[in-house]
């Protein structure tokens, strides 16, 4: 975009982040970062022809934690370390070649 100067970016956000969310304090949080880091992009890029907004878009309590009832549960330390001999070499030889 700034090769070309001309481009957009639309940052999707929310009205939680513009004010405290009980029980959705990280969600929140992220969504108030994601405006101001939006606002500060739109500075940076003033005069470079990529214009930089943002959309705060509104949702019910509900269908917020319908949502979050649907995300997949964090892995537990046992689903993620290798537990015997072969496997814990088997992911060295991966990480090796990968790295």
């Amino acid at each position: 975009m700034l090769e070309r100067g001309i481009g957009a970016i639309l940052n999707v956000g929310s009205l939680a982040g513009m004010a405290p969310a009980p029980g959705f304090a990280l969600y929140a949080a992220s969504k108030a970062f994601l405006h101001d880091m939006t606002i500060a992009l739109r500075e940076e890029l003033r005069d470079t022809g990529v214009t930089v907004s943002p959309a705060r878009c509104a949702c019910r309590a509900k269908s917020l934690r319908v949502a979050q009832s649907a995300l997949p549960t964090a892995a537990s330390s046992e689903e993620l370390v290798p537990t015997s001999p072969a496997a814990t070499t088997a992911a060295s030889r991966n990480a090796s070649a990968i790295a």
